[in-house]
């Protein structure tokens, strides 16, 4: 990458500030750069770019260390072995949809983000997990949610007997048990705030 200050700060700025890239934090805009492209002051320059960022400085949430000690899960084996399911909503409609359903796998951090309404039913999300999780992963071994009066319900133990999964409900926003959903919820929310906000 030749010297060149102006150029450098477009790279930047089509790697962190497009809609595409979603204003991500400075590890994930190096990430992104190199890619493609390499100089030696990439990391400081990155570093100062998203720290001098008006949108992020605005919209991003301050993440602040927790008060007690994690009690983590064992770490599982395989992808889609243990996952964790949260919803987010009320959001902004768009078309007939206001809230998310969102599944994050502990072991490879891949999220799945499923449009949906705040009216759905608990068969409603048993059929958008069935359709968006078992299909393509298979059965998972274990859940994690923080929705206890939901999914605790009569009909999810059976689906899950059904299905020949183990619930492990935790009570609502424990982050030491469905940190990473949480996590993803604020990426997604952050993302969505961002985006609604440039159009």
């Amino acid at each position: 990458m030749p010297k060149d200050r102006t150029l450098r700060e477009r790279i930047l700025y089509a790697h962190h500030d497009t809609p595409i890239a979603g204003h991500p934090g400075y590890r994930k805009t190096i990430e992104l750069v190199k890619r493609n492209w390499w100089w030696p002051t990439l990391t400081r320059d990155a570093a100062r770019y998203v720290a001098a960022c008006e949108v992020c400085q605005r919209n991003k949430y301050q993440n602040r260390p927790l008060a007690g000690p994690l009690h983590p899960y064992d770490a599982p084996e395989t992808p889609w072995e243990v996952i964790s399911v949260d919803l987010i909503g009320p959001i902004q409609k768009s078309n007939r949809y206001d809230a998310i359903f969102v599944i994050v796998d502990k072991l490879t951090k891949m999220v799945i983000a499923i449009p949906t309404t705040t009216k759905v039913t608990l068969q409603g999300v048993a059929r958008l997990f069935r359709d968006h999780v078992f299909k393509r992963f298979g059965t998972p071994r274990k859940i994690i949610s923080d929705r206890g009066p939901q999914f605790s319900s009569k009909f999810a133990q059976e689906f899950l007997k059904m299905i020949e999964a183990k619930p492990n409900l935790s009570t609502a926003y424990r982050p030491q048990t469905d940190g990473q959903t949480e996590r993803a919820n604020q990426e997604i929310e952050t993302y969505l705030r961002i985006w609604c906000n440039d159009t």
